[in-house]
């Protein structure tokens, strides 16, 4: 997404890949970094991972807050990491002149977004894609030493509380859940 010293960034999702894209924006030097989640437990685990800002989207009005953040002229980029069209379908007018729309996240083969082509020609916008190519592995093992990748795990769950640990996936109650099978290192 070309981010880099001062890129304004919005992030659209607070999850697992939001929180590592919140760290990632972070250490290249973006400012600010703004991420719309919409639960409150995932909210303050953004703020640790470096977010300046985290916005309710159900309760925030995301473009006038969005807008009043960058003085009016919009995000740099914005980073979908929420999978929900409607999400970037409402942050899409927040991408500045010459913005980036990068689009993280394996969709559903039916998934469709709706853009105004006005608006991104007028706006000379770029949409990009995310793939994570093997020959990107070596990279990205480098990097996550960087990051707190504690964020994303839940407190380990023993083998025998495996339901429960499947429960708390499911209701989304932590970014990822660890099962530690053994109490082997």
């Amino acid at each position: 997404a070309d981010i880099h010293m001062g890129t304004s960034v919005l992030i659209l999702g607070g999850g697992g890949a939001g929180l590592v894209l919140t760290q990632l924006a972070k250490l290249s030097g973006a400012a600010p970094i703004v991420v719309s989640e919409p639960l409150a437990h995932k909210r303050q685990l953004c703020l640790k991972a470096g977010a300046h800002q985290v916005l309710n989207p159900y309760v925030d009005q995301l473009v006038p807050l969005g807008m009043s953040q960058t003085e009016g002229l919009g995000y740099d980029c914005i980073i979908d990491a929420s999978r929900n069209e409607e999400a970037i379908h409402e942050a899409a007018p927040l991408l500045s002149r010459g913005g980036t729309l990068l689009l993280f996240c394996l969709y559903n083969t039916q998934s469709r977004i709706n853009l105004s082509l006005p608006m991104m020609y007028n706006g000379e916008l770029t949409v990009r894609t995310s793939y994570m190519a093997p020959y990107l592995q070596d990279r990205a093992m480098r990097i996550m030493t960087q990051l707190n990748l504690k964020l994303l795990l839940s407190k380990p769950f023993s083998i025998d509380e495996a339901q429960k640990a499947f429960e708390t996936a499911y209701a989304s109650k932590q970014p990822r859940v660890f099962i530690q099978i053994s109490s082997e290192p």
